[in-house]
């Protein structure tokens, strides 16, 4: 019986000592696996912020892109502003000078008329007095001191008309 007793001890012994083995094992196991797990969620985590970085960069260069389109747009748009005024101030100095034209034709407008009336009234004369009526006046005159007194007259006349016809066909 002692032998079963050293056998039975041994066996305890040797289970005794296997059993601490086999809970190192089972922890390890356990360790092994949370690692493999955190490992597993790391590489998620690390997935995640390849395709974060990646999405960030894409955002970037679009907003580059937006950035650089926004900039010719806006440089487009001032060049056209320049334009604008240009024209702008083409069209007020324009406007000035047609303002100042028609100001210059109401003169002229009221210069002719008054050229018209004044070859009128000449003309509307002449006709009144008829080609060589002078000369007949002269002539029907019985006294020469008749004569000598309308001469003078009529020759200043005469001269003061052709003044004003010469004047008005002039201008």
């Amino acid at each position: 019986m002692k032998r079963i007793h050293l056998v039975a001890a041994c066996l305890a012994l040797a289970l005794a000592a296997c059993a601490p083995a086999r809970a190192q094992d089972v922890e390890a196991a356990k360790r092994a696996a949370q690692e493999a797990e955190a490992k597993k969620k790391l590489d998620g985590v690390r997935a995640e912020i390849r395709a974060l970085a990646e999405q960030q960069r894409a955002a970037n260069g679009e907003r580059d892109d937006a950035s650089r389109a926004l900039r010719e747009k806006e440089l487009a748009l001032g060049s056209v502003a320049r334009e604008v005024h240009a024209l702008d101030e083409r069209m007020s100095a324009q406007q000035q000078q047609l303002d100042e034209l028609d100001v210059q034709r109401t003169r002229l407008d009221a210069k002719l008329k008054s050229q018209r009336d004044a070859l009128g009234g000449l003309l509307r004369s002449a006709y009144a007095l008829g080609h060589g009526e002078e000369l007949k006046l002269l002539l029907q005159q019985d006294d020469v001191a008749a004569i000598s007194r309308v001469w003078p007259t009529t020759a200043t006349s005469n001269a003061h008309r052709s003044r004003r016809s010469s004047a008005c066909l002039a201008t």
